[in-house]
């Protein structure tokens, strides 16, 4: 049931905001967690950016708020990413990196499942689900948390694809139009030149 809501959530339009939005909800609900963040690789400058923050009624999208995760400063992440693992953080876990409990403390979170965006051999991002108890995640709960992520980065490929297609048709339309106008141009002059001669 959660995976037929998720897919139609995912597939009733291609504005990637709202397909976000949809799936980031569809997660929390299913996974019953406090919060979901939906992150963007940015290979070029090693880091991951906020796409979609989840919590309950509030919901932030877009790079304007966009928490930047330098792999620098956030190296479990890199790692995430790289390797195409999935991994839960404990807040009382010993091992640590400072950045990740400043983080989780900043955010009073006790739990968080980190699962890679990735389709092919492409990674486009990370999923994380929050929660601000302690909590250890089940198997169900993280095959449930896959399936969903699975579920996301295809309509984020269906979307970037639509993007693409959307922006190749408008450049191609401002093609033809110029091309029009220097055909009626071309053509102007060649009607001038006739009527000249014809004098």
């Amino acid at each position: 049931s959660t995976l037929l809501e998720t897919a139609s959530v995912a597939s009733s339009t291609l504005e990637l905001e709202h397909v976000l939005e949809g799936i980031a909800e569809q997660m929390a609900l299913a996974i019953n967690v406090s919060a979901v963040e939906i992150f963007r690789l940015d290979p070029e400058n090693e880091c991951l950016l906020t796409w979609i923050d989840w919590q309950q009624e509030d919901i932030i999208f877009g790079e304007d708020e966009a928490e930047i995760l330098l792999f620098a400063e956030y190296p479990i992440r890199k790692q995430i990413i790289d390797e195409r693992q999935t991994l839960i953080l404990q807040r009382d876990s010993d091992d640590l990196h400072p950045s990740e409990i400043k983080l989780l403390d900043s955010r009073q979170i006790q739990s968080k499942l980190m699962i890679p965006l990735a389709m092919g051999d492409r990674t486009v991002g990370m999923v994380e689900l929050l929660e601000q108890d302690r909590r250890e995640f089940s198997p169900a709960e993280i095959r449930l948390a896959k399936a969903l992520t699975d579920q996301a980065v295809v309509a984020i490929e269906n979307a970037r694809l639509f993007n693409e297609t959307r922006q190749l048709t408008e450049e191609l339309e401002l093609r033809v139009q110029d091309r029009t106008r220097d055909l009626e141009s071309e053509h102007q002059r060649s009607r001038a030149l006739l009527e000249i001669g014809t004098l």
